[in-house]
């Protein structure tokens, strides 16, 4: 088996498996033995997210991709020969000047025609349409192309459906971090959740726009900070792209949520959980919240987060910027933002870098104060030597391969310490708020007892 390992242009790594050698004269001639690949020896998803890397760079907001193989890089129409021990790399620009703008509903589109077959069977196994009958619908693919004649309470129900779906998907690090990935787009995550995973705001809220986009739900991104922002979102974002994305990002976005529109009724939905409720609310309810702002409590932190409406092109600015050039993004959630690696009803796993014996100790007692000023439990600190303590098979089992990637994936290559766990228990807090209009046509009135 041979490998071509495609490096995003911050870095992320991704890869697919050819199994012969063969001899590319030029970019069409390696796609199009990419193509003729069965589906079983390459990840079609990963495939999907370099494709449009390579073939539309212009989507991705990055130049066209320059070749690498083993270091040296390749000159156009330079004849490229995979042999056993090649590494073909493929790297993408930064931003590119004067771009066009991305279409995430184009794309999404675009990526389920290509993988419809596999999405289709995943899709309609999570939706489980015995459990949650839509007229006569039994599969996704279905459901897609009868969605717009569907009576407005069915179509509520299909999205509250999906939300929870996400929704009830753990708020995690971990899984990315695990694979030596920034940011899962919608058909990895879809996957993840499938594979009983979750991920971080921005990703679920991807995942929710791509089944939006497939029904042609009119939607835009709602976006929350604890800064006030004066700045028009828009511009600012498109002005930051236009000069090449040089420093700083404008304004400082910590919180990403959808608002669609249901024949003519708007939903704010908040699928994020990691301890925040879920958001499933009508116009009315939504505006007190842009009013007062929205209250967010992620394990220890509480945080008043203002929120702000803006187009679905700042939305797929956003995305695209998250999924094509983040760098370290896990790392930074785990460590920087300190989100961790997980957070569930009952518990938070975080994580900290053992500099030094004296820094261990400040670490400890720092999680220690944020426990008592939260009155929560003390919280437990493990290391791979004293993991055999904990009882729970999934959960030891999952702190260790957490511990292992972060040695294999933290981006300082020169360090050679240690890593600490924490466990912090948490209190249940109250999960969902759907509004009463809401209720009545969501939830029939067996579900509602």
């Amino acid at each position: 088996m041979k490998t071509i390992v495609l490096l995003g242009p911050s870095g992320n790594k991704t890869s697919c498996k050819i199994v012969s050698e063969q001899t590319f004269a030029d970019l069409s001639e390696l796609f199009s033995f990419l193509d003729k690949l069965d589906a079983t020896q390459k990840d079609i998803f990963v495939y999907q997210h370099f494709h449009h890397l390579i073939r539309n760079p212009a989507q991705t907001m990055g130049r066209k991709c320059v070749f690498y193989l083993n270091g040296k890089r390749l000159q156009l129409h330079e004849e490229l020969e995979l042999g056993e021990e090649n590494l073909l790399e493929i790297k993408a620009g930064a931003y590119e000047k004067n771009t066009e703008w991305p279409d995430l509903q184009k794309r999404n589109i675009e990526d389920y025609k290509a993988c419809r077959a596999v999405m289709n069977t995943l899709l309609t196994g999570l939706f489980d349409f015995g459990s949650f009958p839509i007229g006569e619908v039994k599969d996704f693919d279905t459901l897609r192309t009868s969605f717009p004649s569907l009576p407005e309470a069915d179509k509520l129900r299909v999205l509250y459906r999906f939300a929870r779906l996400l929704y009830e998907a753990p708020f995690e690090n971990y899984s990315k971090l695990m694979t030596g990935l920034n940011f899962l787009p919608p058909l990895q995550m879809w996957r993840n959740i499938y594979n009983g995973h979750g991920g971080v705001c921005a990703e679920k809220t991807s995942a929710l726009k791509f089944i939006v986009d497939l029904l042609q739900v009119e939607n835009r991104p709602i976006f929350g900070s604890a800064l006030p922002i004066k700045e028009n979102i828009d511009q600012s974002l498109c002005d930051f792209i236009k000069n090449g994305a040089k420093g700083k990002i404008p304004f400082w976005l910590q919180h990403h949520m959808l608002e669609f529109t249901v024949d003519q009724q708007k939903v704010l939905c908040d699928v994020t959980n990691g301890n925040l409720p879920f958001l499933f609310l009508d116009q009315k309810d939504s505006e007190l919240r842009f009013q007062s702002g929205l209250k967010c409590r992620m394990a220890y932190q509480l945080e008043k987060l203002h929120l702000y409406s803006s187009s679905p092109l700042s939305g797929d600015i956003m995305l695209s910027m998250s999924e094509y050039h983040s760098q370290s993004q896990a790392v930074k959630y785990i460590f920087k933002q300190k989100l961790g690696l997980l957070i569930t009803d009952e518990f938070y796993l975080g994580a900290f870098v053992n500099w030094s014996p004296q820094r261990e100790r400040v670490w400890q007692q720092y999680y220690s104060k944020k426990a008592q000023m939260a009155n929560l439990p003390m919280p437990a600190f493990f290391h791979l030597e004293n993991l055999h303590s904990i009882e729970d098979d999934r959960l030891r089992e999952l702190m260790k391969k957490s511990l292992e990637a972060l040695y294999d994936h933290y981006p300082l290559q020169e360090y050679r310490g240690e890593f600490t766990l924490i466990l912090q228990q948490l209190y249940k807090r109250r999960k969902e708020r759907v509004s009463l209009s809401l209720q009545g046509q969501i939830f029939s009135e067996k579900e509602s007892q």
